[in-house]
């Protein structure tokens, strides 16, 4: 829901903050910017250069407050690997005091193929002729 002003005519019964159903005559409408009150309709071409203008500034505050999120995500997500590095560290030493080692990445698995040997077929016995001429 948006806020809107409207000038309305003496004999309307309608009062601040009432909700109302508004249909527009857009051929006498004028809209305008609330912050830099800069028309958004453009008539002319020198409107016209303005909305574009008001535009591309809005995109451009868009796009820097886009960057400034992404700039605090990363140095919060550098924070809390610094912090689980820390919390390793502490661990590898609390271990290393009670004798037990730790290893902290595997550097390489080599895994060592076995050959396996086909099943060898032996022919079968020949079968003796029993007949005989």
């Amino acid at each position: 829901m948006s806020d809107l002003t409207a000038k309305v005519g003496n004999r309307s019964t309608t009062t601040a903050g009432m909700r109302i159903k508004l249909a527009f005559d857009m051929a006498h409408c004028h809209l305008f910017d609330k912050g830099t009150e800069v028309t958004l309709v453009a008539k002319n071409e020198e409107q016209l250069d303005a909305i574009k203008e008001l535009q591309a500034k809005r995109e451009q505050e868009e796009a820097d407050k886009a960057a400034a999120l992404a700039a605090k995500v990363a140095e919060e997500e550098e924070k809390a690997r610094l912090a689980l590095e820390k919390q390793r560290a502490k661990m590898e030493k609390k271990l290393a005091k009670k004798g037990v080692v730790a290893e902290a990445e595997v550097a390489e698995v080599v895994v060592e193929e076995t050959p396996v040997e086909a099943p060898v077929e032996t022919p079968a016995p020949a079968e003796e002729n029993t007949d005989k001429e």
